[in-house]
């Protein structure tokens, strides 16, 4: 992966647990679109989106919900 393309993940992933940092789950339609109108594409926020689930910064909390785990807060806070 490029520096470039990892830059743009670690933005889109901030935005994302940025979203998510007050404690309350949201639909992953929200998280979506709050992302996409800051993010450079909706690719760049479906990658993110994924990486931040694999490596369980974000958790699937049921069909549709997610919310940030106490790893992606600490993230969060080195981005």
């Amino acid at each position: 992966m490029s520096e470039g393309v990892v830059n743009r993940r670690m933005r889109t992933a901030k935005i994302i647990l940025e979203i998510l940092e007050d404690g309350n789950p949201r639909r992953w339609t929200e998280i979506s679109k709050s992302t996409i109108m800051k993010s450079p594409t909706p690719a760049a926020f479906r990658g993110a989106f994924r990486w931040l689930l694999k490596n369980s910064y974000i958790e699937k909390l049921d069909r549709g919900l997610y919310s940030i785990t106490d790893k992606g807060r600490i993230l969060l806070e080195a981005l």
